[in-house]
């Protein structure tokens, strides 16, 4: 997956204006940091489907506030 690149005010800014749930919140947090995909899912317990899948729906999300 890509990776995102936003300031820390655009991310605040973003972060107003979604509703992310707890889960997705964690992931964005550690996508922005750079974690790789499978340190985000063993960290999570989550497998690398839904990984794959929340953050296709975060992206989905910002993409309508951008």
């Amino acid at each position: 997956m890509a990776r995102l690149e936003f300031t820390k005010q655009e991310i605040a800014d973003i972060k107003t204006k979604i509703y992310l749930s707890e889960e997705e919140n964690k992931i964005l947090d550690m996508w922005l940091k750079g974690c790789y995909d499978i340190e985000i899912y063993m960290t999570l317990g989550i497998s690398q489907r839904t990984l794959s899948r929340r953050k296709r729906n975060i992206k989905k999300k910002i993409m309508r506030v951008i």
